[in-house]
């Protein structure tokens, strides 16, 4: 016997069991501070959100009713998986990996995975408790097969981690893996029917391997790129804590858990070779309740769960602009945005079940 945190099921008639029904055009609104660590108080959120909410479309979304947030029961063991050719290591990333894993693995008891593929190496890191490090290896990742592919996991399936966390590339980045071939395949493969909570984030113009995701969920292309092409924006050469320059625009928060200690997040950000950049958006859609806009009024953070055979739910995350974490050097509120990720995710869905 297992004891769910929240099992409220999609009751939402024929309007979202068209799942794929997505509509391709993004909506139209325009805010920064905090400290590491577990959150406490409210600060940008009074701590509400979830149950079931209006659609932008008409019809209805659901959310976890999770009100506060703090250390999951569960242990937990994050999995995630970079497609660009560097979101947090490689040539856009470099070390930063380094930063961001030792921030996650700080929050409560947690494991960080790290898998980042380009066409000819792979990264792999693992963190826990804040510490950890991470091994590059050569390798023709086309060439892979599935069981080589197997290999390079520390678990056999995608339901024996806590949480996925899935890092777009855009298949106009030749350095980037396709959205083919036996390693997405595999990856598409595990989507299918897990209950795990996700996050699906893109950005700078890299949302290719996010809307392949997305679309393999039911969500339809979610991502909207808002840039004329990648911009290969890159904090390789920059060196920590300040990863980014950050130009003072800032992102609209609606009321929701997830901004506990979180007055404002990171947009637009720049580094030290006059390269700028900002988020892509998300589409409108009655399938996820969109909780943030950046400074240009785009949709850009939405919240939401897709409906399981039975009575469960796959809790999900979207975020359109993943460039704002390259901000958690300096910005203390960001930070926190983070560590709230690593908590919310903990908190709903089939993973924070107790067994009995």
């Amino acid at each position: 016997m297992k004891r769910r945190w929240w099992g409220l099921g999609l009751v939402l008639g024929t309007a979202l069991t068209a799942c794929a029904a997505v509509s391709a055009d993004p909506q139209q609104d325009g805010d920064d501070d905090g400290a590491a660590g577990a959150p406490g108080g409210t600060g940008g959120s009074t701590g509400e959100g979830g149950g079931l909410l209006e659609g932008v479309g008409g019809g209805s979304v659901i959310v976890p009713p999770v009100t506060e947030l703090s250390c999951p029961e569960v242990a937990q063991e994050i999995l995630v998986l970079d497609f660009r050719s560097g979101w947090w290591s490689g040539g856009g990333g470099g070390n930063f990996a380094d930063s961001i894993l030792r921030t996650m693995s700080e929050v409560c008891t947690t494991k960080v995975e790290y898998h980042h593929f380009e066409v000819d190496f792979r990264v792999k890191c693992s963190y826990a408790g804040g510490a950890g490090s991470c091994t590059t290896t050569q390798d023709a990742i086309a060439s892979a097969t599935l069981n080589q592919i197997l290999t390079w996991f520390d678990e056999a399936s995608w339901d024996e981690y806590t949480q996925v966390w899935i890092l777009s590339g855009s298949e106009q980045d030749a350095t980037d893996v396709a959205v083919s071939g036996a390693l997405f395949d595999h990856f598409l493969s595990e989507t299918n029917g897990s209950c795990v909570p996700a996050l699906i984030g893109g950005g700078d113009g890299f949302i290719t391997h996010g809307n392949a995701v997305t679309a393999e969920l039911g969500l339809g292309e979610v991502f909207h790129m808002e840039l004329p092409a990648p911009s290969f924006f890159s904090v390789m050469a920059e060196a920590p804590p300040y990863w980014v320059t950050v130009n003072g625009s800032t992102t609209a928060l609606e009321d929701h858990v997830l901004f506990t200690d979180v007055t404002s997040l990171v947009d637009v950000v720049g580094n030290s070779f006059g390269q700028v950049t900002h988020g892509d958006s998300l589409v409108s859609s009655d399938r996820y309740q969109v909780i943030a806009h950046d400074s240009a009024g785009r949709p850009t953070i939405a919240v939401g769960a897709i409906d399981l055979p039975g009575d469960g739910d796959r809790p999900f995350i979207l975020d359109a602009g993943l460039q704002r974490f390259y901000g958690i050097g300096q910005d203390a509120s960001t930070t926190h945005y983070l560590q709230n990720l690593v908590q919310y995710l903990g908190l709903v869905g089939c993973k924070a079940d107790i067994p009995e």
